[in-house]
């Protein structure tokens, strides 16, 4: 499946299972938002993926508004790397 074109938000993106996603999005041609908490180890993962790819920190109330924006901004695939479903739910119907 290609992916050129979707904008994807992938919260935990700094480490893990979300860090491992972006990359695999990314490859799929993917423009990529990670999201976490720690903002120096998302400019580390963000640089190490590469690729059309941004970052946002997000701590509490104000990482919320973070992800809200990246959605605003044409996110059309979240991947909830870490804790991060609901704070995107009513964003993405089912």
């Amino acid at each position: 499946m290609e992916l050129a074109g979707a904008h994807a938000v992938v919260t935990g993106g700094s480490q893990g299972i979300g860090l491992e996603t972006a990359r695999a999005l990314v490859a799929k041609g993917a423009r990529v938002s990670l999201v976490a908490r720690d903002s120096a180890r998302l400019a580390t993962a963000a640089a190490d993926v590469a690729g059309d790819t941004q970052w946002r920190s997000a701590d509490g109330a104000r990482g919320r508004r973070g992800g809200d924006r990246q959605v605003a901004a044409g996110g059309r695939v979240l991947a909830p790397g870490a804790g991060g479903w609901g704070a995107f739910s009513s964003r993405f119907p089912t």
